[in-house]
């Protein structure tokens, strides 16, 4: 039987606090980066969020699911789309959904 796929979602919020751009993720505690772009912001607590989820999978201290991480397993691997237009509604509201590299159970 083929190994099953697991792939963790979550979001990032952005702040802008006076000159910088300050992203965090609600659902991943740790993970807070600034900025002096919002692009570089979202890259930097993107690339933090998987540094900090692939170390907290390792020692199986994931966080619970909830409305801004999920865990989803699966047989294949999901292709995720990350919007990065400013027309997406999730550029206006200052959230942007990410995923983790998928690892098997």
């Amino acid at each position: 039987m083929d190994p099953k796929v697991k792939t963790v979602m979550f979001l990032i919020a952005v702040e802008k606090d006076n000159d910088v751009f300050v992203a965090y993720c609600p659902g991943i505690g740790g993970v807070f980066e600034e900025a002096g772009t919002k692009d570089e912001a979202v890259r930097m607590a993107a690339e933090s969020a998987v540094q900090t989820i692939e170390a907290r999978r390792a020692s199986g201290t994931l966080p619970e699911d909830s409305e801004f991480f999920k865990t989803v397993t699966t047989d294949v691997i999901i292709p995720v789309t990350i919007p990065r237009t400013k027309k997406s509604p999730e550029y206006r509201q200052a959230f942007y959904p990410m995923a983790s590299a998928a690892f098997c159970q």
